[in-house]
């Protein structure tokens, strides 16, 4: 499997700062550095950006259970909502 470019951003807050401040721009000016999908580090985690619908749609539309929402969602929400919705998986 082909991982997409990430960008790490400050070596101790990644992009945190940035994205807190001007998540659009941010994104878009790094996806006209590394194209439609790719990383960016926000506290320690690294997070993947899909840019486009044709992207987006295999996550969302996720027939095969391929993706995880759990594992997506977990470090923003996971102490709030524990065993909430979003974080089932293939339930």
């Amino acid at each position: 499997m082909i991982k997409p470019p990430l960008d790490k951003g400050n070596p101790f807050f990644g992009h945190s700062i940035k994205f807190n401040k001007n998540a659009l721009s941010l994104v878009k000016n790094l996806q006209e550095k590394y194209g439609d999908i790719f990383e960016i580090s926000i506290l320690h985690n690294r997070v993947t950006m899909f840019m486009t619908p044709s992207a987006t749609k295999h996550i969302f539309l996720d027939a095969e259970d391929n993706f995880s929402s759990k594992h997506g969602w977990e470090f923003s929400l996971g102490k709030t909502f524990e065993n909430g919705l979003m974080l089932r998986d293939f339930d």
